[in-house]
């Protein structure tokens, strides 16, 4: 390979190198940003899950108060008793 091919082969990698280097220093405050907003997010959502499954426990309660001794109604809703707690059928 002739001397200035293979110096312009070097400058073009040493190019590359540094554009690749700077990308990265670009992006790793943005992927930081990125994982904090998804931790953020997993938090939101497993809080609004403990606030609603609280709620459609006493929901499932009052329901089946209201139902009395009509199991059929509950066996509609797919829900049922066993030993004292309120189970969702799977």
């Amino acid at each position: 390979m002739p001397l200035a091919i293979k110096w312009l082969v070097q400058q073009y990698l040493q190019v590359i190198k540094i554009a690749v280097f700077t990308n990265l220093k670009k992006m790793i405050p943005v992927k930081a940003k990125e994982t904090g907003e998804a931790q953020q997010a997993t938090s939101t959502r497993d809080d609004a899950w403990e606030v609603f499954d609280e709620w459609f426990l006493k929901f499932k309660k009052c329901a089946i108060l209201a139902l009395g001794d009509q199991p059929q109604l509950r066996g509609k809703m797919g829900w049922k008793e066993l030993s004292g707690k309120l189970k969702r059928d799977a």
